[in-house]
């Protein structure tokens, strides 16, 4: 029966987890880019909806005005916050993700090496018991 080890090929391990990892860190990046732009542009629009707009004479008839009523210059820009938000959390759950898959990554390459470890020391183990006729390190 042969004898199963914990040695595969040097190469790295994985190569699609960590493509996987890669883009979705850059999709929650792009993400908390765009909530950041919306949360800017939404307290721009709150602050600019309390700002009354100053007329110089006041409105002439005639004139050409276009009156934007305030509750809609408060309406987007607190959707916008909102929506900002959800962008922030969903692109902090994104990056969290790929951490956590590279996180696993490396723990599965720390474990093999543990498992190489105590693969040497069991042979080296072995080779002494044969040689000396001594007793196992190892008791249960």
């Amino acid at each position: 029966m042969s004898r199963l080890t914990s040695y595969r090929e040097p190469a790295e391990r994985y190569p699609v987890l960590r493509i996987v990892s890669m883009v979705i860190a850059g999709i929650g990046t792009i993400k908390l880019i765009l909530g950041i732009l919306l949360f800017a542009f939404g307290l721009y629009a709150l602050a600019s909806a309390t700002a009354e707009p100053s007329l110089p004479g006041g409105p002439m008839p005639g004139n050409n005005t276009t009156v934007v009523l305030p509750l809609m210059g408060r309406l987007s820009g607190s959707l916008a916050i909102l929506s900002s938000l959800g962008l922030l959390v969903w692109g902090t759950l994104l990056l969290a993700m790929a951490v956590l898959l590279r996180l696993a990554i490396h723990v599965e390459e720390n474990t093999r090496a543990t498992a190489q470890s105590l693969e040497k020391l069991c042979t080296r183990l072995e080779r002494r018991e044969a040689a000396d006729g001594a007793e196992s390190w190892f008791v249960s």
